[in-house]
């Protein structure tokens, strides 16, 4: 299967680190693929990051890098990493990145990857791994907000913070765009 994302609107800004200097995204993807052997193989992890949008682009350009270069020192694998406008129809302040880890480390300086995986990714570990990046970002995050006199994001539960409060549902850009279009939806409790 192959994709074409040269015409992709809104992409602000990309780039990869933990990947030898001169080769390409696509290089990297197929060496990715070309590294496993089963079909229902992992090729990449993804991380999606709310970017603030009361910062300026160079600085949020160089928070989603700085945090991409991070992560591939800390798994030891290449990230590709994009910033994202928000959408037309969508709220202004969605200002998002996606990051893909490759899901072997890779060596920066030849390309060539582990024969095996992180461990730290295995059923059961997942949620502590999980729990570790958003640390990173977190931490990261809140030294560049401080700089700046922002405010500093918290990474735990409301309930982990003392916070009575229910924490929202993302709908989903298809649910979204029909409530913009006047749609009402009902939710049913059946008990």
């Amino acid at each position: 299967e192959s994709h074409d994302y040269t015409a992709k609107a809104g992409v602000l800004a990309t780039g990869i680190v933990g990947w030898p200097e001169g080769k390409s995204r696509e290089e990297l993807w197929n060496a990715a693929e070309a590294a496993e052997n089963r079909c229902d193989a992992v090729v990449a992890r993804e991380v999606r990051l709310a970017l603030p949008n009361d910062l300026p682009f160079e600085i949020i350009v160089e928070l989603v890098r700085n945090h991409a270069i991070m992560l591939a020192e800390e798994f030891c694998v290449a990230v590709d990493h994009a910033m994202h406008a928000p959408s037309a129809e969508g709220d202004e302040r969605n200002c998002h990145a996606h990051i893909l880890l490759t899901a072997r480390p890779v060596d920066p300086k030849t390309g060539e990857f582990a024969r095996l995986k992180d461990r730290r990714w295995n059923f059961g570990q997942n949620q502590q791994t999980v729990a570790l990046i958003r640390q990173m970002w977190e931490e990261y995050y809140n030294s560049v907000a401080r700089k700046y006199g922002k405010e500093e994001i918290d990474c735990r539960s409301y309930s982990a913070q003392g916070i009575d409060k229910i924490p929202g549902k993302h709908m989903g850009k298809n649910r979204t765009a029909m409530i913009r279009k006047g749609f009402k939806f009902v939710v049913l409790l059946y008990s």
